[in-house]
């Protein structure tokens, strides 16, 4: 997590959400196949053992492997069900973050208006 030294408004943080986000497809996916790829190199350079596991854990590529794996399940750092449900939140909050940027870019249309844009 960022720390910002002295007060920051609200506002500048969604604006800052709001610039950090692609507009290019290309990007995104660029962005996606990082989150899937640096979590396993993250997971290497870690030393400690506690957040080692841990970020094995949250990582969506382990956590979807996870499934399925049917012999030695003990030995890994998250049960099948589990890496069922931790690629399902990483999609949540993807959907969640779409839905908010097209909710901030004004894409959507507001309760005054129709649904083409006409007034009620």
């Amino acid at each position: 997590m960022f720390a910002l030294a002295g007060p920051v408004d609200s506002g500048f943080r969604v604006r800052a959400v709001l610039l950090a986000s692609p507009r290019n497809s290309a990007t995104a996916i660029g962005i996606v196949l990082a989150l899937l790829f640096i979590f396993p190199i993250v997971t290497r350079v870690v030393s400690d053992p506690d957040r080692h596991r841990h970020l094995e854990q949250i990582a969506p590529m382990t956590a979807g492997l996870a499934v399925q794996r049917t012999i030695g399940v003990s030995e890994l750092p998250i049960g099948p069900w589990q890496g069922v449900g931790v690629p399902a939140l990483w999609a949540v909050a993807a959907l969640l973050g779409g839905g908010l940027l097209l909710r901030a870019r004004d894409v959507w249309p507001r309760a005054s208006t129709g649904l083409f844009g006409s007034p009620r």
